[in-house]
């Protein structure tokens, strides 16, 4: 909206200019590079090159701040937005060009020099009294609660639950994450060892009255309670149901009928006990642990009991593999088309990545191909197809073995082309979100590989959309082999489970989020040959290989159609997961039939 009974003002004019474009001393580049297109801009339609700095230095009336500067009228206008959304304002002479994030504030730019620039007369003008705001098409507009602001609630998880109960603490955070995503509103998330606020949204076991006095009631396996007592929203249930109670909350309670749509919702205040159901599936997310055998995982969860016990960061701290919560559990059959022929012992990645993308089984070494070197379709090109839009997210090169599988065609997995390929899909939209990170172990810090999967899930399922998602924690196969001539390093592939057991539960609670999606959650194979000795507290593991193994990996999964998959079988192939998958998007006939 913009007002048209705004004053002209005119910055530049008749080839002079007094203003200094100001971007953040710690900016993004996004925004650096914001400001330094603007100056172009400016520069090639007036003739006036303006001077270019940072926030570093004092402040004037004569400059414009691009993105979130430390100036009081940046911070003004920022409390005038949304997330998405992007303003410019006029404020004692200063010009305010701003997003809420980097990708709106590059859009306010680009409006800015498309609209506030006059080149034939060689002026920028803008208006004092005259803010505009850019207005994203969120699928939700002002949000309440029965009259009261959604943005004034807190969202409160039980403060143990990030350490014992990890998909109850993801449920709270994947409901920040939906109304930040589909409605711009940001809540704050604390656990109940902070001081209690009026209007809260209780999510699972927390200390406070309202959820203890619903904590000893008895409840099915798929039963949830959501209901409203005074102030307070309670989410009640099991590990998972407590994420069906979080997402009743935001898809029926603020369910929309349009765009940028305000809702007032209503919960009841009866706790009476709801029963879950997936929706018919129109996504899928497929999950996997690169080289993760079975021995891996219990190597993990031994480092995270012992990490329990040394009051270690959160994310280092598990009871249990997440995994183990969903309602299927097979095994899965990971030879390759080299083993079958007797060519090779064991499958590589890229033979494993493309039975799990494509259906088919293929030599090892070939990523996108089938054994003659033909060209085939992976689930990624199907669910484009279709029109879902798609994300492949990994720890790796974005060009690694698994990746490229869902993304490229070579009968070398170090083919030159791969890159080339990837750019050209990305170039074209046939892949919505695609990022990686380096093969390079000895720069691997830490994962994060969770804050891509929030923000890759959150771009290709905007708006309720379908989408499909391959998501890989690529480093347990990596450290599982000899690294720079070192023997594998139990601890880092402890590690490497570890940080993708938090992944998978962020993502199961996702999912109970987005009732219509499918998920499953495997490994492409197993590295090192581990085994196990000892019990419980004392297991020694030992790396018995230098390189990958026929063992069967698990496979778990849950949502519409799963159980066709996976119920009631202990072993499945690798090529049936994709063809599962397929269907969800229509195909009957997917993979080598």
């Amino acid at each position: 909206a913009c007002s048209k009974n705004g004053k002209p003002v005119h910055i530049v004019k008749g080839g002079e200019s007094d203003y200094t474009i100001i971007y953040a001393t710690k900016a993004s580049d996004a925004e650096e590079a914001a400001a330094t297109k603007l100056r172009s801009a400016i520069e090639e339609k007036t003739g006036v090159r303006l001077k270019l700095d940072t926030d570093f230095i004092p402040e004037s009336a004569t400059q414009i701040l691009i993105g979130v500067t430390s100036r009081e009228a940046s911070e003004e206008a920022l409390t005038l937005i949304r997330e998405k959304d992007f303003i410019i304002a006029y404020r004692a002479g200063q010009v305010i060009i701003t997003g809420g994030n980097d990708d709106a504030t590059t859009r306010a730019v680009d409006y800015f020099i498309e609209n506030y620039i006059n080149e034939k007369k060689g002026r920028v003008t803008v208006l004092d009294g005259g803010d505009y705001v850019g207005k994203f098409d969120y699928m939700l507009g002002e949000l309440t609660v029965e009259g009261i602001p959604l943005a004034d609630y807190t969202i409160v998880y039980p403060a143990d639950a990030p350490r014992l109960d990890k998909v109850v603490y993801y449920a709270a955070i994947n409901i920040q994450d939906f109304f930040m995503n589909n409605a711009g509103v940001k809540l704050k998330v604390v656990s109940d060892a902070a001081g209690e606020v009026a209007n809260e949204i209780l999510v699972g076991k927390t200390n406070r009255t309202a959820s203890e006095k619903l904590k000893n009631t008895a409840l099915a396996d798929d039963e949830y309670i959501l209901c409203k007592d005074g102030s307070k929203i309670v989410m009640m249930g099991n590990s998972l149901m407590v994420g069906a109670a979080a997402g009743a909350f935001v898809n029926d309670c603020f369910a929309p009928t349009g765009t940028n749509e305000a809702v007032n919702a209503t919960v009841q205040t009866a706790a009476t006990p709801a029963k879950f159901t997936f929706k018919k599936a129109t996504s899928a997310i497929l999950m996997i642990g690169d080289g993760m055998g079975p021995n891996h995982i219990l190597a993990g969860v031994e480092a995270g009991k012992a990490n329990l016990q040394t009051n270690a960061a959160a994310n280092k701290c598990m009871d249990m593999f997440v995994a183990d919560l969903l309602p299927y559990k097979a095994e899965c059959i990971t030879a390759s088309q080299s083993v079958l022929e007797g060519l090779a012992d064991f499958t590589d990645s890229a033979a494993a990545a493309t039975a799990l993308a494509t259906g088919y089984k293929t030599y090892n070494y070939y990523v996108g191909t089938d054994k003659n070197g033909g060209q085939l379709t992976s689930l990624r090109d199907l669910a484009n197809s279709k029109g879902a839009r798609t994300a492949i997210l990994t720890t790796a090169s974005i060009t690694d073995a698994t990746p490229a599988a869902f993304l490229a065609h070579a009968t070398d997995r170090y083919d030159s082309t791969l890159q080339s390929q990837v750019d050209a899909l990305i170039a074209a939209g046939n892949v919505t979100f695609a990022e990686g990170d380096t093969n390079d172990l000895s720069k691997v810090k830490e994962s994060n590989l969770l804050d891509r999967v929030r923000r890759g899930l959150a771009t290709v399922s905007e708006n309720n959309s379908s989408f499909f998602s391959m998501i890989e924690e690529a480093h347990i196969d990596k450290f599982s082999h000899k690294v720079q001539g070192k023997d594998a390093k139990l601890s880092d592939v402890q590690s490497s489970v570890l940080c993708y057991n938090e992944v998978i539960a962020y993502t199961i609670a996702f999912v109970m989020l987005h009732p219509d999606t499918a998920l499953i959650v495997t490994a492409d194979h197993e590295c090192g040959a581990v085994t196990v000795d000892g019990i419980t507290g004392s297991m020694r593991f030992d790396f018995n290989s230098n390189d990958h193994t026929n063992t069967n990996v698990p496979v778990w999964g849950m949502g519409y159609g799963v159980e066709s998959l996976l119920a009631g079988k202990t072993t499945i192939d690798n090529t049936d997961i994709p063809k599962f998958i397929a269907t969800i998007y229509g195909e009957a006939a997917f993979g080598a039939q």
